[in-house]
C-alpha cells in the first residue's frame, strides 16, 4: 500500500498508536492485581504522546514528500499548529 499523501500517513500513524495504546492498557489491566491504577497512568501518558507522534511524523513527511509539501504547505502547517496547540494545552493542564 503506497501512501502518497502525508496527511493520510499522519492519520494512519495516530490510529495505529491509539490501537497499540488500547492494547497495552488492556494487557496492563489484566496483569495488574488489586486496585493499581497502571492502566489509567498509561492512558494519561499515551494521550500526551499522540500529539508528539503527529508532530514528528509531520516533520518527517516534509522531508519525504517534498513536492507535495511545497504545493500544499498550508495543510501541514495547520496540522503542526493544531497538534502543537493540543500538546501545549495538555502540558498546561497536566492531564
Amino acid at each position: 500500500m503506497k501512501i502518497n499523501n502525508p496527511i493520510k500517513l499522519i492519520l494512519l500513524s495516530i490510529i495505529v498508536a491509539v490501537f497499540f495504546l488500547l492494547l497495552i492498557i488492556i494487557i496492563a489491566g489484566v496483569s495488574t492485581s488489586g486496585g493499581q491504577q497502571l492502566p489509567l497512568t498509561i492512558l494519561a501518558y499515551g494521550i500526551k504522546a499522540l500529539p508528539v507522534i503527529g508532530i514528528a511524523i509531520s516533520g518527517i513527511s516534509i522531508i519525504i514528500y517534498k513536492d507535495w509539501s511545497k504545493k500544499y504547505w498550508y495543510w501541514l502547517g495547520l496540522l503542526i499548529s493544531l497538534l502543537s496547540l493540543s500538546l501545549f494545552y495538555l502540558s498546561i493542564n497536566q492531564l
